[in-house]
């Protein structure tokens, strides 16, 4: 997977895990590294037509 840090495409599969009342998903290696994501920090989720995005805040 190419990952240029400004903009980056990537498609990946995930496995849904049951935590608590709620639900979560491990984020691939390649794609927290390259978006610079550290356990604890906050990302937002946004859905767009039927899209699901991770965007840092």
């Amino acid at each position: 997977m190419d990952i240029v840090q400004d903009k980056m495409s990537a498609q990946f599969d995930v496995t849904l895990v049951k935590w608590g009342s709620s639900v979560g998903f491990a984020i691939p290696k390649a794609v927290r590294e390259g978006m610079k994501l550290e356990p604890g920090k906050k990302v937002r989720l946004v859905l767009r037509e039927n899209k699901l995005c991770i965007e840092k805040i």
